[in-house]
């Protein structure tokens, strides 16, 4: 088989659909007869005109639940498009874009030849999300019962959301799934009891990958799904999961955190970064406002690590973000590139204004042990007390701030350095470089 589509009839005036809803044509009915006879295009019901169709699921409902009914200049990627139905929907609905990849030649042969008939400008590519390079960013990215094909769903989610801008969604074959149960006890007559007590649980049942029985290799509770993308990430802001009524498949809407104007403020513990951070937002400081940017934007919302959770509203104008690089310390077992907060940086345009607080290990010692006498929380105290013994160590303590400070080079991050250790001053970095060594940091270790 070619790639070749039927000759254009004479384009209709805009190519979509007539006044009474009917698709309009840019072929004749002989034509498209004769292309639906000759591929037999299926998976997805696709209006054509003539009063045809072709054979497939109804997929109407599902976009009625995934797409806004206004998609006026934005743009869409669909991962394993197979017709290009959803592309076909997002044109309607406005979209500036429509984009569909598939691994299936013979596939995009067919969803290529649908659009040329209907007039629809979508673009179809052939493209592994595993292996090949997406085409892009997009305002929205679907992503249809395709993640429990993959190898490898943890890294394919990760290409997903680099790739979406505002919303990616996913339809996802889940642990109801007759399949996965299947997988689970199979030939076990007491499954029908066991499978209520585990279905709600965060688990991952990994199939055979036996196309002659239809398994997958993945199949992703809710559960598992919503901590792989709300707590093992920082770019996300909310998940919202429905039911699917297609087959036994659920719906997962992932909001991509977008913020136009970010600033980071960030030091070692008891360095004051609350409250400094709370002085720029009050509008006080105005020499460090410059610096980070903050007359550009209004209002600034204050956020962090532990503050990431509760800000579930996608969009945020500004944000200052400020951050204890204790979390980067052996101490939390987690290195700077593995902390999933920091997505908010890496996520966002590097060349976001940053400041680092320098203080004396020694005042911050002082500070954390006064702070300690109003602790009753054992956790709490547990925490200070091994952060006063992380700063006996200087050497420990210089091998952080210049891991903190390589994390910045390579992320794209120009730190302002602030003498904190009493009202903030900016240094030179010469300065900050000369107060750290007297104080036992080799930096350059």
């Amino acid at each position: 088989m070619t790639d070749a589509v039927p000759t254009r009839a004479q384009p209709s005036e805009d190519g979509r659909r007539s006044e009474a809803g009917e698709p309009r044509a840019r072929w004749t009915r002989e034509q498209l007869v004769e292309f639906l006879e000759r591929e037999k295009p299926k998976y997805q019901r696709i209006e054509l005109p003539y009063g045809l169709s072709t054979d497939g699921e109804d997929r109407r409902e599902t976009a009625e639940r995934i797409l806004p009914e206004r998609m006026d200049g934005k743009s869409l990627l669909d991962i394993g498009c197979f017709l290009g139905f959803f592309e076909h929907e997002a044109l309607r609905r406005g979209a500036a874009r429509a984009v569909g990849i598939d691994i299936n030649p013979d596939r995009l042969r067919q969803a290529r030849g649908l659009a040329e008939c209907l007039g629809l400008p979508v673009e179809f590519h052939r493209c592994d999300l595993e292996h090949d390079e997406l085409p892009g960013r997009f305002d929205t990215v679907l992503c249809l019962n395709v993640l429990h094909h993959v190898y490898d769903p943890v890294a394919a989610l990760d290409r997903l959301l680099r790739a979406t801008k505002e919303r990616l969604v996913l339809e996802m074959a889940g642990t109801w799934t007759a399949v996965m149960q299947g997988l689970l006890w199979p030939r076990n007559p007491a499954r029908a009891a066991l499978y209520p007590l585990i279905k709600d649980q965060p688990l991952t049942v990994v199939g055979k990958g036996d196309s002659k029985r239809a398994y997958g290799f993945h199949y992703i509770s809710q559960g598992a799904l919503e901590n792989m993308l709300l707590h093992h990430r920082g770019d996300v802001a909310r998940v919202d999961t429905l039911r699917s009524p297609f087959r036994d498949r659920y719906l997962v809407v992932v909001w991509k955190r977008r913020i136009d104007h970010l600033a980071v403020v960030a030091g070692l513990p008891g360095s004051g970064k609350s409250t400094l951070s709370q002085r720029l937002i009050g509008g006080e400081l105005p020499e460090l406002r410059t610096q980070l940017g903050m007359d550009r934007a209004p209002a600034w919302t204050f956020s962090g690590p532990r503050l990431l959770a509760q800000q579930t509203e996608p969009h945020v104008p500004a944000m200052l973000f400020h951050y204890d690089i204790m979390r980067g310390s052996p101490i939390m077992k987690v290195s700077f590139d593995r902390d999933p907060t920091l997505d908010v940086v890496r996520s966002h345009p590097t060349t976001a204004p940053s400041i680092f607080l320098w203080t004396d290990p020694k005042l911050l010692r002082e500070r954390l042990e006064k702070r300690r006498q109003g602790i009753t929380k054992k956790r709490e105290d547990r925490v200070l007390r091994h952060n006063v013994r992380f700063l006996e160590d200087a050497r420990r303590t210089g091998v952080l701030i210049s891991d903190w400070l390589r994390w910045c080079a390579r992320t794209g991050l120009r730190p302002t350095f602030v003498d904190c250790g009493g009202e903030p001053t900016v240094l030179t970095e010469a300065e900050f470089r000369g107060q750290a060594a007297a104080a036992g940091c080799d930096l350059d270790a």
